[in-house]
């Protein structure tokens, strides 16, 4: 996140749009649940129970669309876009998948940089 983070005049907020998966590595931006010093000291042994991205997602409960619609609705929002707009973007990307019975691949990763693409045109 970085510098992004640091607060600045009167600047009291800031977004974070996660295609990382590193909310569900580190959990939440600020959480102490993290041993930094033992990771830096034992640095393949952390490295080591890393899920991968698939195996993470795999584990996501795709039956639970209306959350992950509404975290990348917003997030979109967030980034300056039209409700409305980003709504019928992310519903016609959401039909696409279920037509192409790829439901388990409907992640924020995979559809926010396509709703960003249709957006941005």
């Amino acid at each position: 996140i970085g510098s992004g983070s640091r607060m600045f005049k009167d600047k009291d907020s800031f977004n974070v749009i996660d295609l990382g998966n590193n909310f569900h590595r580190f959990g939440p931006w600020g959480s102490t649940n993290l041993d930094w010093q033992r990771i830096f000291k034992y640095p393949s042994h952390y490295l080591d129970g890393i899920l991968s991205d698939e195996d993470l997602e795999n584990n996501f409960n795709h039956d639970d669309y209306e959350n992950i619609v509404e975290d990348i609705i917003s997030a979109l929002v967030n980034l300056g876009f039209g409700r409305s707009e980003v709504f019928t973007v992310v519903m016609k990307i959401k039909k696409d998948f279920s037509n192409n019975k790829k439901n388990k691949e409907f992640t924020v990763n995979n559809i926010v940089p396509l709703a960003l693409k249709e957006l941005s045109r």
